[in-house]
């Protein structure tokens, strides 16, 4: 018997922000932290957003780097760990995403992030984007 793969069709699209929190990196350090994406709808990423504060800088401050990885397909979003300064957008510093990143629903993305610096840093990511609800159609 053949397999017939059905296209889902987009019902609803919410705009939504999923965060790490903000995560306390020591310095020479590596954090890893799971997020778990709600099994309501899947997740279209449009944006990554950071907020770093550094506490008593010294010497270089932008050595932080990280990487996603979506734990179901075992996919990264990049072939290795980028600098958070690099890649997400910071106050004024908008970059959005040339395509949306899609991830299914009730998936766990987990955040490698590298603290190479000799300070300790808080840092929080944020993925900015839309709820999508999707549904197969019936065929009758």
């Amino acid at each position: 018997m053949e397999r017939v793969e059905r296209t889902k069709i987009i019902l609803d699209k919410q705009y939504f922000i999923y965060s790490t929190g903000i995560l306390s990196i020591g310095a020479h350090s590596t954090v890893t932290h799971n997020l778990q994406i709600s099994a309501d709808a899947d997740f279209d990423v449009y944006e990554i957003k950071s907020n770093l504060a550094i506490l008593n800088a010294v010497g270089n401050i932008v050595n932080i780097t990280f990487n996603i990885v979506n734990l179901g397909t075992g996919k990264s979003f990049f072939n290795e760990h980028v600098p958070v300064q690099s890649i997400a957008s910071t106050g004024n510093n908008q970059r959005r995403l040339k395509k949306p990143i899609e991830i299914q629903a009730n998936s766990t993305l987990q955040f490698l992030i590298k603290n190479n610096t000799v300070n300790i840093v808080s840092l929080d990511i944020t993925l900015e984007g839309a709820k999508v609800y999707r549904a197969i159609p019936i065929k009758r």
